[in-house]
């Protein structure tokens, strides 16, 4: 994590510089710079040219303090090292101070390098804290980007705040609750893997509840990748009597209330471990609630969707499937349906068909009107070919020679209005 992170970068900064500083001690070894003993300390002009008894060290340390420099007990290596570790980080840093000065050629030309190392010491430094500082945990960047992103959606369409404030605490629920349902890192994993990282991220939310605890660990552990984590505030509704019923819930904790029709009167009570809402998984049942639950306290729900269920615990788990369906199946027979419900079912149901069964008798009204004005204009034409009848069987029997019956004349004027309206075809009667 972000934590981990940052000690390694420090350690690796503190190894830097005690690296640095032991090379800055060495350094007066490695050098022997002496210089005339009437020279002076300390003097620019003068170089390491001196050879003999007549000569004296020139050093920065020399410079520093004479008499910590000639002192060669080990009483002094600690004050020594820790001088050498402040020119270091001084100069890695770029602050400084002035009072640890290179005397001659070796220093100068190791303090330049320093000096450039810390230059680009310094910008890693501050590039690699501002990447932690921005960076943070990946898990909270997803978590906080999808905060925003719904944020800015319920800003922009003017949701009231008390439906934000549900919202993000939904969502703060569901990343503690069921990361995985948040972060899809876990895809990446084998099933096994998979499957001992969601136990151990959902062990809280189901401990003490017996069905979960009976389980064996694959069936809980794919069921618990299926279930979304639901949190209800005292008052609030879990679902409402006639909406409709698609999923199953589990109570985690907390109390809920199951109401009558008209929400006056608490028929039941549940509690932790308790199901409700089974029904609502089977195929072939009611299409919609015939109570309504609310929280009595703060409640922690577990969510099963009718989809998820038949789609993944059905062909993976067929006896847990057959059992929960078996248990909604039984609810279901002894479940009691007042007439007052069946008859309000029936008025939400004409109320939401209502407008569709309109515009059905209103299409199937113009068909029919488009219908009779055809038909119409069909017996028009008809009429009006028969009243040229006698014109046209008079002239066909002048130039054949033989008399046309009246049924031949209807069917010879029927023949050419038809190959009047279509072009294409030319008929001529025999």
């Amino acid at each position: 994590g972000t934590s981990v992170r940052i000690i390694k970068f420090v350690s690796l900064m503190v190894m830097s510089a005690h690296l640095c500083g032991c090379l800055w001690m060495l350094l007066i070894d490695m050098a022997q710079c002496q210089i005339p003993l009437d020279a002076g300390l300390p003097d620019s002009t003068s170089s390491c040219s001196c050879h003999g008894d007549n000569c004296q060290p020139l050093n920065w340390m020399v410079l520093y303090d004479e008499e910590l420099a000639e002192d060669r007990s080990n009483d002094t290596s600690a004050s020594k090292y820790l001088l050498s570790l402040y020119f270091t980080i001084m100069t890695l840093a770029t602050v400084g101070y002035g009072d640890i000065a290179p005397t001659n050629d070796y220093e100068r030309l190791y303090a330049v390098v320093l000096a450039m190392l810390g230059a680009m010491v310094f910008a890693f430094c501050i590039g690699s804290i501002s990447n932690l500082a921005t960076e943070g945990n990946r898990f909270e960047m997803v978590l906080e980007s999808t905060q925003r992103e719904v944020t800015d959606f319920m800003h922009f369409r003017g949701v009231p705040k008390d439906l934000q404030i549900r919202v993000r605490k939904h969502l703060n629920h569901t990343a503690k609750r069921a990361p995985h349902l948040v972060h899809p890192c876990l895809s990446l994993l084998p099933r096994s893997l998979r499957n001992e990282v969601i136990e151990s991220v959902s062990r809280e939310s189901v401990s003490g509840i017996k069905w979960f605890e009976n389980m064996d660990g694959d069936f809980r552990s794919q069921l618990l990748a299926l279930m979304r984590p639901l949190s209800l505030r005292p008052g609030e509704s879990l679902f409402k009597a006639l909406e409709s019923a698609t999923e199953m819930y589990i109570v985690v904790s907390g109390f809920l209330q199951v109401w009558d029709l008209d929400e006056r009167l608490v028929v039941a009570k549940l509690g932790e471990g308790d199901v409700v809402g089974e029904i609502g998984l089977l195929e072939d049942a009611l299409p919609y609630r015939t109570a309504t639950v609310t929280a009595r306290t703060e409640c922690e729900l577990l969510e099963l969707q009718r989809e998820d269920f038949h789609r993944h615990i059905k062909p993976l788990y067929p006896d847990a499937y057959q059992a929960i369906k078996e248990l909604g199946q039984v609810r279901l027979k002894h479940l009691f349906l007042p007439d007052k419900l069946r008859a309000k079912f029936r008025a939400v149901s004409s109320t939401r068909t209502g407008t569709l069964r309109e515009w059905k008798e209103q299409f199937l009204k113009s068909r029919a009107a488009v219908a009779t004005a055809t038909a119409q204009h069909a017996i028009i034409g008809v009429t009006t070919a028969s009243n040229r009848l006698p014109m046209q069987a008079h002239t066909r029997q002048s130039k054949r020679g033989r008399s046309v019956s009246a049924f031949e004349a209807a069917a010879i004027s029927i023949t050419n209005l038809h190959a009047s309206k279509s072009p294409a075809t030319k008929l001529s009667p025999r």
